[in-house]
């Protein structure tokens, strides 16, 4: 169970950060340059901003879907402002500056946005929020295995497979974080159990096998019950846990014993 002075967070608040980045940013910076600064991404890879602005879009329609959910008298004031958010992220001539996008980011608009991630709080649209440090450590980790995966000269080819596979679902989740939240950890989950008990009953053995006698398949297994625990901790705020959740974190506890 969550502590009850654990920080929550919700899809509202996530974007409503997302936005104070953006407004904040130097007016005359390219768009693709503004994009890639707020989403973490290197100026010198900037073809990966177009596929993480998948999860920005994911994000608005999100907020968007929950605010019509709302009660609070605030909803219908929200969802005027709300398509202003939009505008902004359909700006995508990278080469625009960077005010084409900051236009649209007015005070009203903000405060419209800082309004919906309050209202998600009280309706009860809010996660625990995972502690900054939680999600770099284990990211670190994964990185780190995943090399050592690559690297092994022990594993068999489609044993290294799997656990690559994996370990990017884990990597990805951890990375996309302030995107996606819960939801995107619950299915980061739910994908690994399902590939686990998808990949046959012999090879299922041969990986248990492989997990008392090679560390680095060890390991793997206790990445990914840390990665369960932290998707536990996520999702404690939620009104009802999903019975998948749940079956998903004791199948990969059952698998590392």
């Amino acid at each position: 169970m969550s502590n009850s002075n654990s920080k929550t967070t919700n899809a509202a608040k996530r974007l409503y950060e997302l936005m104070i980045k953006a407004r904040d940013l130097p007016q005359d910076s390219p768009v693709v340059h503004g994009w890639a600064q707020i989403l973490g991404i290197s100026n010198n890879n900037v073809e990966s901003v177009l596929p993480e602005m998948t999860g920005v879009f994911t994000l608005y329609q999100e907020v968007t879907q929950t605010t019509e959910k709302l009660k609070t008298q605030q909803r219908a004031i929200i969802l005027r402002y709300l398509p202003r958010i939009g505008q902004a992220l359909y700006q995508l001539h990278w080469g625009n500056p960077w005010n084409h996008v900051r236009q649209y980011l007015d005070e009203a608009t903000m405060v419209a946005l800082e309004s919906a991630a309050h209202a998600f709080e009280e309706e009860g649209f809010a996660e625990v929020e995972l502690e900054e440090d939680s999600i770099s450590s284990l990211l670190r980790e994964t990185e780190e295995l995943i090399s050592q995966v690559m690297n092994s000269n022990e594993l068999s080819s489609d044993l290294k497979a799997f656990l690559i596979d994996q370990l990017e679902q884990i990597r990805l989740a951890l990375l996309r974080y302030k995107l996606y939240g819960a939801r995107g950890l619950r299915k980061a989950l739910v994908q690994i159990t399902g590939a686990y008990f998808c990949s046959g009953l012999d090879f299922r053995k041969h990986i248990r096998r492989e997990s008392k006698q090679n560390e680095v398949v060890g390991r793997f297994w206790s990445i990914a019950a840390r990665f369960s625990d932290l998707v536990t901790l996520a999702t404690a705020a939620a009104p009802i846990a999903p019975p998948l959740l749940e079956a998903a974190k004791n199948a990969l506890l059952t698998a590392a014993r």
